[in-house]
């Protein structure tokens, strides 16, 4: 599993307010490029968790979610090796929706991953 992050426009010079390809977008992850690459695209499942309407929530979630899975220390389970920092001030908390929909897709991931 990876846990990760997209922005749906862009913010720089060049691509400002412009749709980024976050409908295409996989990870930036080493490893999970590689699995892609061996298995395909079709054998992946990607989900959209939750919007955020700022840089900081979206940023924060995406730690917060790593940090509560333990990504970095269940490499046996996460492609996620590395927690980004975040670089924006945080107004806006991972919502209920956000923590419910992550826990979820572990549970069903885990339970794929063990092979049930």
């Amino acid at each position: 599993m990876y846990i990760g992050k997209k922005m749906f426009r862009g913010m720089g010079k060049k691509n400002k307010n412009q749709q980024s390809n976050w409908r295409v977008y996989t990870g930036s992850s080493k490893f999970l490029q590689e699995e892609i690459e061996i298995y395909g695209k079709e054998n992946f499942e990607f989900y959209v968790i939750e919007q955020y309407y700022t840089k900081g929530g979206w940023s924060w979630a995406e730690i917060w979610s790593q940090v509560t899975m333990e990504t970095p220390s269940n490499n046996d389970m996460w492609y996620n090796k590395l927690i980004e920092k975040c670089s924006w001030k945080v107004t806006e908390p991972p919502t209920l929706l956000h923590r419910d929909r992550l826990q979820e897709l572990v549970r069903r991931g885990y339970l794929i991953a063990r092979g049930n």
